[in-house]
């Protein structure tokens, strides 16, 4: 995430001497202006393009790529993971890395042409850039295909506490990594030159006077007639990221600790209630006594039930997602149903399909299954089944009212205890899976898994 917006404050002139492609546009991804050299490339003056969106720019197979990958990392203000193809005035591809920049209530997007070659540069344009990079508020660098640096801006030299003479004097990219990431770096700029992927990494720099700083590094390979000839990057510290997440992960203990001791402390209580009921349930003859007493009964066990949803929702995302095996997590599901799975059949034409999803992805169909057992009046027969990325889940209910297939998936919402649906809609949201209903009432209940492309795979 970048703190300080990179461009805030550059006058349309000086945008306009930038040697790459710059846009300014709304948080939407609307575009406000256009600098000279992307005018130039896409062959339309400023005027022209004002009002398009950002994505019109790239070619028509990779804009709903484009626009996913935006959502994503927008809020961080980062580069998407990957490059992407832009067309010029001629309809020719060309390959750029967008880089996001804040700005007030909108944002910078410089398209990073990463196939350009370096060669065609005239002297005074690379003088120019470099003079562009020393006004910036965050770490620009340069270094030739051996790791010796060749430039930094000013803000770099202060960060890292290094004057002009040490950079005169050969300084080496990677002795300003920390040993347990310099192999890694020397691998992933390996493939960069290689003309792999660019993308970003985190690594752990040192300052001069030996203090480490986490950072994020943006790069992209310089060429020159074809060849790799060295590597440009952007800097950005995350120490105030890190120092944040560290801070949540510690109240997260916290409260997972308090949470946990008070839930086993309200499950002994429990316990000895029970007993307590049921002993005197054991001694009595008055009618009035004996419902009161079973009505005490219903009501710890809805407080049971309450305490196993906090216990569930507590580990939803703790675990890293895990590839599943879909039918294993159908079968799974049916193992864990103590009621009706008897009358139940289940037909699953999941075999060979695994799932990128949270380690308690087997719960969201015990889940289902449970639902169709209980509201789904006679339910006999369930079928999973994948269709592209979809997964469908059908059963031969009376299905779910209209007005009900939005709510059933909000917290408290239904006839038990309104946790089932949330909690399987949490489960999946981990990874990015959606959930709908869409069956028609009367006929069953049809609910739809969407996976995101990569995150589904058929063996």
């Amino acid at each position: 995430m970048l703190r300080e917006p990179l461009f805030i404050g550059i006058e349309s002139s000086r945008a306009d001497r930038f040697p790459q492609i710059l846009c300014l546009t709304d948080k939407g991804g609307t575009i406000l202006s256009m600098n000279r050299r992307g005018q130039d490339v896409f062959c339309c003056p400023d005027e022209s393009v004002t009002g398009w969106h950002i994505s019109d720019l790239f070619a028509p197979s990779e804009r709903e790529r484009f626009v996913a990958e935006c959502a994503r990392t927008v809020d961080g203000a980062g580069s998407p993971p990957s490059p992407y193809t832009v067309l010029d005035r001629n309809r020719r591809p060309a390959r750029v890395l967008p880089v996001f920049t804040p700005a007030g209530e909108g944002f910078w997007v410089n398209l990073v042409e990463i196939d350009a070659d370096a060669g065609r540069h005239t002297p005074d344009m690379r003088q120019t850039l470099l003079t562009f990079m020393d006004t910036f508020p965050q770490t620009f660098f340069e270094f030739d295909e051996h790791g010796t640096i060749t430039y930094v801006n000013h803000h770099g030299l202060l960060e890292f506490g290094f004057t002009a003479e040490d950079l005169e004097g050969g300084l080496n990219a990677y002795d300003l990594i920390a040993l347990p990431d310099r192999t890694r770096a020397y691998q992933n700029v390996a493939y960069r030159m290689d003309g792999r992927i660019p993308a970003c990494h985190e690594y752990t720099f040192l300052r001069k006077d030996g203090s480490t700083v986490p950072v994020i590094v943006h790069s992209v390979a310089v060429t020159k007639n074809g060849e790799a000839t060295g590597t440009w990057g952007l800097v950005i510290d995350i120490s105030e990221i890190r120092a944040a997440q560290e801070e949540l992960e510690q109240m997260n203990q916290t409260l997972k600790l308090v949470s946990t001791l008070t839930r086993h402390e309200l499950m002994n209580i429990l316990t000895a209630l029970a007993g307590w009921v049921d002993l005197a349930a054991g001694v009595t003859t008055e009618p009035d006594v004996d419902r009161y007493l079973k009505k005490a009964t219903e009501a710890a066990g809805m407080l049971r039930k309450h305490l196993d949803f906090s216990r569930e929702i507590q580990q939803v995302g703790t675990a890293a997602p895990t590839w599943q095996d879909l039918d294993a997590a159908v079968g799974s599901a049916r193992s864990y149903l103590e009621n009706g799975v008897q009358n139940l059949t289940i037909r699953t034409e999941t075999a060979g399909v695994r799932v990128l999803a949270d380690t308690l992805f087997d719960r969201v169909f015990y889940i289902l299954l449970e639902n169709s057992l209980r509201h789904g009046k006679g339910v006999t027969e369930v079928r999973v089944r994948v269709e592209g990325s979809l997964i469908v889940y059908e059963d031969n209910g009376c299905g779910v009212p209209v007005r009900e297939k939005k709510r059933i998936f909000e917290l408290g919402y239904g006839k038990n205890t309104g946790f089932g649906l949330y909690l399987a809609r949490r489960i999946l949201a981990v990874t990015g899976i959606k959930i709908k209903e869409e069956g028609e009432p009367g006929t069953g209940a049809r609910f739809v898994l969407s996976i995101p492309q990569d995150q589904i795979r058929f063996f």
